[in-house]
């Protein structure tokens, strides 16, 4: 359903987001390192 692929689109900028602003500027060197964190 359209409301699904909304709360799935919110849910992956919530954490995208969530890991940028914990690593800033240097996010794509931490991305393999935080990805034990990320569970969807």
């Amino acid at each position: 359903m359209a409301s699904d692929m909304a709360f799935k689109g919110f849910e992956s900028m919530y954490h995208f987001s969530k890991l940028l602003i914990q690593n800033g500027n240097n996010f794509i060197n931490h991305l393999k390192k935080n990805d034990q964190k990320f569970y969807v």
